[in-house]
């Protein structure tokens, strides 16, 4: 089934419910979402009966991305995600990082 917005935007019930509760915006144009609704018995007059809803040519939001800024990653930081995933790769083959350079050692 599918839910209007108030400002005209439509999801997937399914969808649309678990974003609303963790943000109170729609993830398309952020207006403040006071809740879903239905669609209108207009919009479904419109449709053939078993038709398809009006969602199945929209385009596709990843809301689960939306819901979970940490994992988007600025292009300015290229180093440090170098650096995660060399200790990434350190700690799954459980090898220590190379000793620092500048240590000297005693004889």
């Amino acid at each position: 089934s599918c839910a209007e917005q108030g400002c005209l935007s439509y999801f997937h019930v399914e969808c649309i419910c678990p974003w609303l509760d963790r943000n109170p915006s729609c993830p398309l144009c952020r207006c403040e979402v006071k809740g879903v609704q239905k669609l209108s018995r207009t919009v479904h007059q419109q449709q053939p009966l078993g038709g398809p809803c009006p969602l199945e040519d929209a385009l596709l939001v990843e809301l689960d991305e939306e819901s979970r800024p940490w994992l988007r990653r600025s292009a300015q930081e290229p180093r440090l995600l170098a650096a995660e995933a060399r200790e990434r790769a350190e700690h799954r083959s459980g090898s220590l990082p190379p000793a620092s350079t500048s240590a000297s050692s005693s004889s």
